[in-house]
């Protein structure tokens, strides 16, 4: 199935894209091995929750959690992963039958370039147009769904929260810094307690490197922002129900209860319980305000 773009936010002729196939769906992503891809089409990607490391005409750089890949056609590239893990893959396949679209521009001069996508702007589009590879849903919405998300890489950069950033710089670069990265997927695994070598590893970057980066960046060691973290979250759980502190323990990673308590009380001062137990005490008072 082909669908042709009717209209397009670079006033380009219709003809100039052609949708070859799309697709959504939960895939294995294997660790510890570079894969190489030369696709005969244009490709569209959106990552999944873990780093990637990418390397493009000879130049490597770290691609970064919910972003979106745009490659051109014959490209090679290849892709590293640390550990295995399942994720939810959207990308789609297209022809770009004019040497004077835009696109091109946004690809030199290696054939790629990486879009920040945290808002999620970019999936449900591709999803929509997946279904209609599949039979459920109509060429018009796809046409329209693609139209879109040309027209998000057309005002990329002129609203906040936009679809596109530049390029990602070398590998071990981070333009937003790296304590917001560490920051980020710690949030986003909350379960988990990954030591710093672990870190450097899925971001891509050295343990010497990291080490000696990230206190200076952060102005706290990775140790202690890993903890500061958790006990956030912690306080956050445990003003939010009532569930046991062994289960709040338990979601958080620890060992158990008891080490949770002391962690607990030597940054916050009292104990999780306690702490709890005076909160709720004060909601009366703070709704009778």
């Amino acid at each position: 199935m082909s669908l042709h773009i009717v209209s397009n936010p670079f006033n380009s002729d219709p003809s100039d894209y052609a949708v070859r196939f799309a697709s959504f769906h939960s895939t294995i992503i294997p660790g510890g091995m570079w894969q190489t891809f030369r696709q005969r089409f244009w490709v569209l990607d959106v990552t999944s929750k873990h780093p990637i490391r990418v390397r493009i005409a000879g130049k490597e750089f770290v691609r970064r959690p919910h972003s979106v890949g745009l490659y051109s056609a014959r490209v090679k590239y290849s892709e590293y992963t640390n550990e295995t893990h399942t994720a939810q893959h959207a990308w789609i396949m297209f022809e770009v039958r004019n040497s004077k679209s835009p696109l091109h521009q946004w690809v030199k001069p290696h054939g790629y370039h990486v879009f920040d996508d945290r808002a999620s702007l970019v999936t449900p589009f591709i999803r929509r147009m997946a279904m209609c590879f599949q039979g459920r849903g109509s060429e018009f919405s796809a046409w329209s769904d693609f139209y879109h998300l040309l027209s998000l890489f057309e005002s990329a950069g002129k609203f906040p929260g936009s679809v596109i950033r530049d390029e990602e710089p070398a590998s071990g670069a981070f333009p937003e810094g790296l304590p917001a990265l560490v920051e980020k997927v710690l949030r986003d695994h909350p379960g988990e307690s990954p030591t710093s070598a672990q870190m450097a590893q899925s971001l891509g970057i050295s343990l010497s490197a990291f080490s000696h980066r990230y206190p200076v960046e952060a102005g706290e060691t990775f140790v202690q922002t890993r903890t500061r973290l958790r006990i956030q979250r912690a306080k956050e759980l445990l003003l939010a129900g009532s569930a046991p502190i062994k289960a709040v323990a338990a979601e958080l990673g620890f060992s158990d209860s008891a080490h949770f308590s002391r962690v607990f009380t030597s940054l916050v001062g009292m104990p999780p319980a306690k702490f709890r137990r005076e909160f709720v005490a004060r909601i009366p008072r703070i709704r009778g305000i």
